[in-house]
């Protein structure tokens, strides 16, 4: 593939790539990271019951590393032989505080969690201990059911989490979804039901990650959203053409903290002040 174009025809086509980059910009979800240093870990809540599964490249630019999604074939990842690696993502919720430009203390929000195969292994356990077989949608309610705890310890290749049950959450309604999404999100979405929701949040995960394809120069635009530490190095058993096992894994383990209870009195008032504004 030539690294050159001519005529004017590629410059309507780059135009209309940067408009369609900017239109979407205010659309993107930031991927949730732990940091090494954050010893308090992350209070998350889970949206959608089951992940979404993809492979995915992790490009190194600079100091940092770049997401892309992979298409299998004529990917121009696959071809320059960047590995992929087996991944699932979910929607979630931040509890984490951070302070904006006035100085005011806001939740960090939704995001799009990543993870690799052992924390999916371990979520799906935690599904099935939770009341509800795999693969089964119609019934209970798996990850819904708790606020969890994420805790991450060691960098790069050795990094290993440690999901922790937190306290028990009520499940939420298609209306209080649809007030945690961005406002351009909502615009989108805003025929989430009881009865679709699984799906519709799905389909705002399959959007998300599209929005990884980028091209083999990589979009400046959208690196930052999708960027991560440098130390956070992708697990070797996270790519697809290996099965041996690392001696680091993920524990899940049994924590008692009344964090995630006061997490989840503050999303709901949150969500009554969006909903309010929203009427």
């Amino acid at each position: 593939m030539s690294i050159f174009k001519s005529g004017f025809n590629s410059v309507k086509a780059e135009a209309k790539r940067q408009e369609e980059v900017k239109a979407s910009m205010g659309k993107q979800l930031f991927r949730l990271f732990v940091k090494a240093n954050d010893s308090e870990g992350v209070i998350i809540r889970f949206l959608n019951k089951e992940p979404v599964t993809f492979n995915e490249h992790s490009i190194q630019s600079g100091k940092k590393w770049i997401n892309r999604l992979c298409v299998g074939e004529n990917c121009p990842y696959c071809a320059k032989d960047n590995r992929a690696s087996y991944k699932g993502a979910f929607l979630v919720w931040d509890y984490r505080k951070y302070e904006d430009k006035e100085g005011n203390k806001k939740e960090s929000g939704l995001r799009l969690y990543v993870a690799g195969i052992k924390v999916l292994t371990q979520l799906m356990r935690l599904a099935e201990r939770n009341g509800r077989k795999v693969g089964d949608k119609s019934k209970n309610d798996g990850l819904l059911r708790y606020t969890y705890q994420l805790d991450r310890d060691g960098t790069g290749t050795s990094t290993s989490y440690t999901l922790a049950k937190d306290e028990p959450c009520d499940k939420l309604s298609a209306e209080e979804v649809i007030a945690m999404l961005p406002e351009k999100l909502r615009e989108d979405y805003d025929n989430i039901d009881d009865s679709n929701m699984e799906e519709v949040l799905e389909d705002i995960i399959m959007e998300q990650l599209k929005m990884t394809l980028g091209n083999s120069s990589s979009d400046d635009e959208t690196d930052e959203l999708f960027s991560k530490e440098e130390d956070e190095d992708t697990d070797d058993d996270d790519f697809v053409d290996v099965d041996e096992e690392e001696d680091e894994k993920p524990v899940v383990k049994k924590k008692k903290t009344t964090l995630g209870l006061k997490s989840n009195k503050s999303l709901k008032t949150s969500l009554k002040n969006k909903l309010k504004r929203n009427a």
